[in-house]
């Protein structure tokens, strides 16, 4: 407020200090007695503490010395009050002069009274516990009885106020970071953000020191290095056994894929798999919003097993449909009289084919979609002769369907490498969304 800072400004800061003691918070601009904030302060200390915080400064005491009296009256007042169960009584101090008399300069403390009567000799008492533990040595009362006379630890004080200070700079790879309080400086040594060898600096005095070095942070440090140098270790253990894991899983892999190899040459003569699904979607998909249904789409294909003897046959059904599509389930091997061989196409040589056409069957399948919006599969199997043409196509077990004609006549324009053998019968399978 632009005022001259007096000893009564000091004296009103110690009643904030004691009114936040007594209470727990900061006081507020109409006074409140601690003892009514707080059960168990003793009500004359509630007079001390009003004084202190007096609006005026000419009604606070005058000196240090008179309030650090009238404090001492307060509480000898109540401990008397304490002590007088015990028959024990306590001289109660002087009271604090009137509001505004001039005070002579403090003196040097007065010497205890002596009492004029003769003491008769007093034998040695038992060791036992003082008589009046509510007095100190030189007579003051003292703060360890009841009420708020409860011991007072002064590192814990100072450790609260450091917690709720951000008084504190650490150092750390050349670097300033804070200010922090206490309580965030603990927080981030657990976390293992701040080290023990980071320099620690208190804005208020100036004063420097390594982290692990400074008194209320030691035994955090210690701690927090046991725990982080355990997490560690056990960090270490899990990934060495996720590695061991690993190893297991790709030995098991190849001895896996090595069983099926040897397994599939006894009995699978028709690979099936999926295939180029990927390729297909980047392919097709970005050509309209109508085909939303291929890109979840799953294919596969196999490819009939070259013959084992030549000159066998299978018999089977044979279908002919509009536009020449010739399609026939017999299974030609060869001929006998070596006026042909016995190859088929590889089942790889057809899937790559395929996957370079398959766009010319999208329109087929999209036309057929909406003619039925169920369709959810399409089976095509499909006869293709020596000289690399189509000869049949069956869509869905049909030869005369639209859908069949469609694919029938997209699939003339494909074709495929020329062998020699009488035809190859491949499948071609489609799983829609």
């Amino acid at each position: 407020q632009g005022h001259a800072v007096s000893q009564s400004s000091d004296l009103y800061a110690v009643g904030v200090i004691l009114f936040e003691l007594l209470t727990g918070r900061a006081p507020s601009e109409s006074f409140e007695r601690p003892s009514t904030v707080v059960p168990g302060v003793p009500p004359a200390v509630d007079r001390v503490v009003e004084n202190c915080l007096k609006p005026r400064p000419e009604e606070r005491y005058p000196d240090a010395q008179s309030l650090k009296e009238a404090l001492h009256a307060a509480l000898g007042a109540e401990l008397e009050g304490v002590s007088s169960t015990q028959g024990v009584k306590i001289p109660a101090q002087p009271a604090p002069p009137p509001a505004g008399r001039p005070q002579p300069p403090p003196g040097p403390p007065a010497a205890p009274p002596v009492s004029s009567a003769p003491r008769p000799p007093t034998p040695t008492p038992p060791p036992t516990a003082p008589a009046n533990p509510s007095k100190t040595a030189s007579g003051a009362p003292s703060l360890h009885t009841s009420g708020i006379a409860k011991s007072f630890n002064v590192d814990a004080a100072l450790s609260a106020v450091d917690d709720a200070t951000e008084r504190w700079l650490i150092q750390k790879d050349k670097l300033d970071f804070g200010p922090f309080n206490m309580r965030d400086v603990r927080s981030q040594i657990e976390s293992g953000k701040i080290l023990g060898e980071h320099t620690i600096v208190d804005t208020e005095s100036g004063e420097r020191r390594k982290v692990k070095d400074h008194p209320q942070l030691r035994q955090v440090v210690l701690e927090a290095e046991a725990r982080l140098a355990e997490k560690s270790r056990q960090e270490a253990e899990d990934a060495a056994r996720s590695k061991q894991r690993g190893r297991v899983v790709t030995l098991l892999g190849a001895i896996f894929v090595v069983v099926i190899g040897v397994l599939g040459g006894g009995f699978l003569y028709g690979r099936s798999h999926h295939w180029f699904e990927q390729k297909v979607v980047k392919e097709v998909v970005h050509d309209g919003a109508d085909l939303e249904f291929l890109k979840n789409i799953k294919i596969s294909m196999k490819v009939d097993p070259p013959a084992h003897h030549a000159g066998s046959h299978r018999h089977g059904s044979h279908a002919s449909g509009a536009n020449g599509n010739k399609y026939s389930d017999v299974t030609n091997l060869g001929d006998a009289t070596g006026s042909g061989g016995d190859e088929t196409l590889d089942q790889d040589v057809v899937q790559q084919v395929m996957s370079s056409h398959f766009r010319v069957l999208v329109g087929c399948i999209s036309e057929e979609r909406h003619r039925n919006s169920g369709l959810r599969a399409v089976d095509m199997d499909f006869i293709i002769k020596g000289s690399g043409t189509v000869s049949g196509v069956r869509v869905n077990g049909q030869t005369g369907t639209p859908f069949a004609r469609c694919m029938f006549g997209k699939m003339q324009t494909v074709s495929f490498p020329k062998f020699n053998g009488a035809q190859t019968h491949a499948s071609f399978s489609l799983a829609l969304r």
